[in-house]
């Protein structure tokens, strides 16, 4: 295991040397430095983010090779490299706590960053998910990343919204089976969240019917994205 002590080390050796970098979330072409460097930095307010495991992975070699964070950084160049990052976010309002936990996961080729499946935190430690899917040809290899980081975090599915969000993103790249798979598992969960709301509380049917209102919608446009994109491909 790659593990870093203390969350801000590195982002801090990387502020000093990169006087200009403004912390974001990682972003197609980074290099491992700058995404560690954003991983290993929250945003400002009344809650920390921290790095609870980070692992750093040669995998286009088999079995794959667990690397440290130095060797990872030197050898991106010449390598495919895998990172799955679990991040906490906990924070406090007058006698409140609050808090979210996410797995990550991001991929390295010729030094820079190519797909990922990244969550920020908002100021309440509310996740916002960012995906980009890998191209046809490393879909193995973010399967085996997914895979291997579900074995290690089951508590890390995706939520609801987070299905059909992924499910827009996979349309966009033309990989509409792995869309309509979201689709299947996000129309799961909502009957699923609907059966439940005739015995949930008086006070919780407003915001569960809200939800519903809103995830459907998200639905529709995922079903409508697949169907266009189905037309589309579909031979004259």
């Amino acid at each position: 295991m790659a593990a870093v002590g203390c969350a801000t080390d590195y982002a801090e050796s990387y502020r000093l040397a990169h006087p200009d970098w403004t912390p974001a979330p990682p972003v197609a072409g980074d290099s491992l430095e700058r995404t560690l460097a954003s991983l290993q930095t929250g945003p400002e307010g009344p809650f920390r983010v921290s790095v609870r495991e980070l692992r750093l992975l040669r995998v286009d070699v088999e079995p794959w090779e667990t690397l440290s964070v130095d060797s990872g950084v030197t050898g991106t160049e010449a390598s495919m490299i895998g990172v799955i990052a679990d991040r906490r976010c906990r924070g406090r309002r007058g006698i409140h706590f609050f808090g979210s936990e996410r797995v990550s996961w991001y991929i390295f080729q010729t030094g820079g960053l190519v797909s990922y499946d990244h969550f920020e935190f908002g100021e309440a430690c509310e996740p916002r998910n960012h995906y980009l899917p890998s191209r046809i040809e490393l879909l193995a290899t973010e399967q085996a990343l997914v895979r291997y980081a579900a074995s290690r975090y089951p508590g890390s599915a995706p939520t609801t919204e987070e299905m059909l969000s992924k499910g827009l993103a996979l349309v966009a790249v033309n990989r509409l089976p792995d869309a309509k798979r979201m689709l299947r598992n996000a129309d799961r969960e909502i009957e699923v969240m609907v059966a439940k709301a005739p015995n949930a509380p008086q006070e919780e049917r407003a915001a569960l019917d809200e939800e519903e209102t809103r995830l459907r919608a998200m639905r529709a446009k995922l079903s409508r994205a697949i169907a266009d994109a189905q037309r589309q491909d579909a031979p004259d």
